[in-house]
């Protein structure tokens, strides 16, 4: 339906003025603590460079090799690695432009793996396995029967959604509003990163398109339109087809290390213990596991085989930090301070943090009273 044309802009007007609110206290605040005006967040460029880079071309996030793999970690040496590499202090926000240009430089000087990375996106995308990021479907299925059920899933929506939305576009322009929230999520996904979550904003648009599949097959099978059904049908399964024929991506252990994190959190420690050992033993070479071990060591008072843990997480990892902070903090708990100022102060030498000088402060005042 046309209307006058300032009818529009007084909607966009209306709608502008409603992000601004949005945004604002989250300005203001991002203003007061670093002194730049932020409208949202300043890691898009790590993002951004972890996503296209020339270590990762499957699509998915994997920080590079100087990188942290925990988020606030990550931040924290991409920061310090793009200082390095300009020679200079960066603010927040030049360190995330950094990294954003640098991702364009890559992009610009390999056009030839724009392809390759598109098509990785775009197919854990369209695939029928999740790949979690922050939180797994699968693992809250283990606690929800509902969540458990095999049906419906990701692969039956988008053979259906596809042909619907086709459909009634072709029926009424007005289902073409439906296409935009599917295209922006997938310009997100092909800009950063392919992610269960990222793709979710999109799922409630294609059951509406399910919907509108499932009516007009309906309307033709009440007319006898069989020719029409069976194009339909047809398509639709082939888009099932494919969707369910691209192989999961291998497990990262994210799964099993946050659960057993959140199991040691609440104290049920067999229960954490059994689960980091299982990701111990799947994921041999990820110190993480070791480190939680060692936590859930401490925390049932086995101080020896916490530090046999955490050993175990520094021959892995020789930078891990929080190895080298939980070693000291149980050597200070078993009254051995200088064991821990050692400890301590080799944490501080990969990341200077305000607990682990705190820890070492006591282990000096330990140390002269046992003088």
């Amino acid at each position: 339906q046309r209307s006058p044309w300032r009818k529009p802009i007084m909607h966009c007007g209306v709608l502008l003025a409603g992000f601004v609110v949005m945004l604002a206290p989250g300005v203001l605040r991002n203003y007061a603590v670093t002194g730049e005006v932020a409208f949202m967040n300043t890691q898009g460029g790590r993002l951004f460079y972890c996503s296209n880079n020339p270590s990762n071309l499957t699509g998915r996030y994997n920080v590079p090799s100087f990188s942290r793999a925990d988020p606030v970690a990550s931040e924290k040496d991409f920061h310090a690695e793009g200082e390095r590499r300009m020679g200079k202090s960066l603010t927040q926000r030049e360190a995330s432009m950094y990294w954003a240009l640098e991702t364009g430089r890559f992009l610009m000087e390999n056009p030839a793996v724009v392809p390759t990375l598109f098509y990785n996106k775009l197919k854990g995308t369209i695939g029928h396995c999740e790949i979690p990021t922050n939180h797994s479907y699968e693992m809250a299925a283990r606690f929800s029967p509902l969540l458990g059920w095999p049906f419906p899933f990701f692969s039956f929506a988008l053979a259906l959604a596809v042909p619907g939305l086709l459909l009634g576009v072709w029926q009424s322009r007005k289902a073409t509003v439906l296409l935009l929230p599917i295209l922006i999520t997938l310009a997100t996904i092909l800009i950063f990163y392919t992610s269960s979550r990222f793709r979710m904003p999109m799922v409630p648009f294609l059951i509406i398109g399910v919907g509108i599949c499932l009516s007009v097959l309906w309307k033709w099978a009440v007319m006898k339109q069989w020719g029409r059904s069976s194009l339909v049908i047809a398509a639709s399964a082939l888009i099932g087809f494919i969707s369910l024929s691209i192989p999961c991506p291998p497990k990262s252990g994210a799964e099993e290390f946050f659960l057993a994190k959140a199991y040691h959190r609440i104290g049920e420690l067999e229960k954490a213990r059994k689960m980091a050992q299982e990701g111990a033993a799947a994921y041999p070479r990820q110190a993480r596991f070791q480190v939680l071990l060692g936590m859930v060591a401490t925390a049932g008072d086995e101080p020896e085989k916490a530090i046999e843990y955490n050993v175990k997480a520094i021959a892995l990892e020789p930078g891990n930090v929080d190895a080298w902070h939980n070693m000291g903090l149980t050597f200070l708990l078993t009254s051995r301070p200088e064991a821990a100022i050692r400890c301590f102060e080799k944490a501080i030498s990969f990341e200077d943090r305000d607990n682990t000088r705190y820890l070492m402060k006591q282990a000096y005042e330990q140390m002269r009273q046992l003088e």
